[in-house]
């Protein structure tokens, strides 16, 4: 395989495995730090456009109520913390606490 070949290869590689991960952390419980210096706030990812420029998460707590579904552009957001648990592969993600 020639080096251009093998560099698509890789590239293809990468992207398969981040869109697994994408895939393997919905409905997972996260901390997003935004840009602006607020608070975290808690929410639960649900997916991320192809580009990976927004977010889609529901049950966004913040300081003034609970957002049922939201969209969070990649560019105010700071940090992500998902807080991971063991899940068995044939099992579903285990069920985050909505909003009250």
């Amino acid at each position: 395989m020639d080096q251009a070949s093998q560099k698509q290869h890789d590239r293809a590689y990468l992207r398969e495995r981040t869109l697994q991960a994408w895939f393997k952390l919905k409905n997972q419980p996260v901390d997003v730090k935004l840009i602006s210096g607020s608070e975290t706030i808690s929410v639960s990812f649900r997916s991320v456009q192809a580009d990976e420029e927004v977010l889609h998460v529901s049950d966004l707590q913040t300081p003034l109520g609970c957002v049922s579904e939201a969209l969070l552009r990649g560019n105010d957001v700071e940090q992500l913390c998902f807080r991971l648990t063991k899940v068995e592969p044939e099992t579903q993600a285990p069920k985050t606490e909505g909003c009250q």
